[in-house]
């Protein structure tokens, strides 16, 4: 649920490469945006989509996204993903790639 203004913070802007971001409502298009960012998001943007995002609207992206996400990120943010992953096997995002390096940690 959104109790902010529904524009994309400006250090998000550049994932958006393709699209209008003024146009991109973050409450109503939370699925496209929580891919992008999941997807080529650093840190920041990272940080800001955990405490923006509920859990259970990370969830459903996470689970029914066809996106391969890049290990790039926080290390924080895989942990997470790894108590994501342990209470839900049946995710259809994950490749052996990522499988190996949460393994890791």
């Amino acid at each position: 649920m959104c109790f902010t203004k529904n524009t994309l913070p400006d250090f998000t802007c550049k994932f958006f490469w393709d699209v209008d971001t003024r146009k991109i409502d973050i409450c109503e298009n939370y699925r496209f945006v929580l891919e992008r960012l999941l997807e080529y998001g650093d840190d920041q943007t990272l940080k800001w989509l955990m405490s923006f995002y509920s859990d259970k609207q990370r969830l459903e992206v996470i689970k029914n996204s066809r996106i391969k996400f890049f290990l790039q990120n926080s290390e924080k943010i895989l942990l997470n993903l790894k108590l994501v992953l342990k209470r839900n096997k049946d995710l259809k995002c994950l490749n052996s790639s990522f499988l190996f390096v949460l393994s890791l940690i």
